[in-house]
């Protein structure tokens, strides 16, 4: 995506409210995987338990909308990284090296 914006930040959601765990149960769903979800004890747990990003500046300076759905958004990540787990392990290695 191109723009003449510059020096700005913007959210680039769909402004409807996930929840962390929501999001977590949606890729173990998606994946498949048998994993459960692990919470860390409430003193080491962030305060934060959702983000609501509005995409309100995004629209109005760079005319971006959101039109792929959460679903179909992690979907497409999964797919890429399952085509890229080569690099991404490559990488991880490197960073802990």
């Amino acid at each position: 995506m191109k723009a003449d914006a510059t020096d700005r930040f913007y959210n680039v959601g769909t402004g409807k409210r996930t929840s962390l765990k929501e999001l977590a149960e949606k890729i173990i769903q998606l994946t498949g995987t048998n994993q459960e979800i692990q919470y860390a004890p409430r003193s080491q747990a962030t305060l934060v338990r959702n983000r609501i990003g509005c995409p309100k500046r995004a629209a109005e300076e760079i005319g971006f909308t959101a039109d792929v759905s959460l679903e179909d958004g992690l979907k497409a990540l999964i797919e890429w990284r399952k085509a890229h787990i080569g690099e991404v392990d490559s990488r991880r290695a490197k960073a802990s090296a």
